[in-house]
């Protein structure tokens, strides 16, 4: 799992005990990474997002979900999900 930090921590925390107490999981054995970024919107210019901490471990090779808060115009999590595909995940899958 790549929390989206902070504001996904709660619901991630609660997605992550019912996955586990799963019995069969698309995910398998799980791991809890976070990923914290920061966005800024300007009136003239696209959304910009940079990224604060990135991932610890990298994601190739594994099955990523996502977690994340909120999606607004989304443009942020557009951003996230090419970002973590350039790390070559098998696949990723997102929950809000």
């Amino acid at each position: 799992m790549v929390v989206i930090l902070h504001g996904a921590m709660f619901f991630a925390t609660d997605l992550y005990q019912r996955l586990e107490n799963t019995e069969e999981s698309f995910f398998g054995k799980l791991s809890l990474h976070t990923l914290v970024i920061s966005t800024y919107k300007n009136t003239t210019e696209p959304e910009q997002v940079r990224i604060l901490k990135d991932l610890s471990k990298s994601p190739r090779g594994k099955h990523v979900l996502i977690v994340e808060d909120i999606v607004d115009t989304g443009e942020t999590l557009y951003w996230i999900l090419k970002h973590l595909k350039a790390k070559k995940p098998k696949s990723i899958k997102v929950a809000v």
